[in-house]
């Protein structure tokens, strides 16, 4: 191996990782935060939040 496959091959692998990392990590936490997050929030009276009334 020459010395500029022991540049770009780390290079590229970190690279890789990033676009996996920002593309699919990122956004799958964001999205599974939302969910919880919207659960959390919710109003339990349903027939209350249809009337547009906040739960008591």
């Amino acid at each position: 191996m020459d010395a500029m496959t022991w540049i770009y091959l780390p290079a590229a692998a970190s690279f890789a990782v990033f676009v996996v990392y920002g593309g699919i990590v990122m956004p799958a936490r964001e999205i599974a935060d939302s969910v919880r997050h919207r659960r959390r929030t919710r109003p339990q009276d349903r027939a209350a939040a249809r009337r547009g009334r906040a739960a008591a």
